[in-house]
């Protein structure tokens, strides 16, 4: 059964870490569906706690797959993680790493052009999930758009449209 939620927790420790914690929580309250990879690719765990599957880590075609099949996905905002995402034609409550002003910044951006939602970590709770539950078809359209406009430009430039 595809999850739910989708966390995929990345960064420095003890960040990482952090993040990790917050979405357990948050995921074990919704009481849905949910699957974390952690982001460890020295530890080999894979194990359920409730209704949330944590997983150590997985090659680039699983997390493709847990990508493409989970409902809604909880990421950082760094730019691999943003890449991956809109080649897989996804969006994503991107939450930055702090201090990472790189990341505040994509995410900033991302999030006033209405592809992705962000939010700070210390302000990612089971409000905030809630909030990008009920933005998430608007955004989700918005990312779909986006490719379609990018289809259309190549076929206008090569003169297929």
């Amino acid at each position: 059964k595809p999850p739910e939620y989708l966390g995929i927790v990345s960064g420095p420790e003890p960040q990482k870490s952090i993040f990790c914690k917050i979405l357990k929580k948050i995921f074990l309250q919704t009481e849905k569906n949910s699957v974390i990879i952690c982001g460890d690719p020295a530890e080999n765990y894979d194990y359920y706690e409730n209704n949330v599957r944590i997983i150590s880590h997985l090659n680039d075609f699983e997390l493709a797959r847990f990508i493409l099949s989970a409902k809604k996905i909880i990421t950082r905002s760094g730019y691999s993680s943003i890449m991956d995402l809109l080649i897989l034609k996804r969006t994503a409550m991107i939450v930055p790493t702090p201090g990472q002003t790189e990341q505040e910044y994509l995410a900033d951006y991302l999030h006033n052009k209405k592809l992705f939602f962000s939010v700070q970590q210390k302000k990612l709770n089971d409000k905030t999930l809630t909030v990008f539950d009920e933005k998430y078809r608007e955004l989700a359209d918005n990312v779909a758009s986006l490719q379609i406009q990018k289809l259309e430009l190549f076929l206008r430039k090569r003169k297929l449209l």
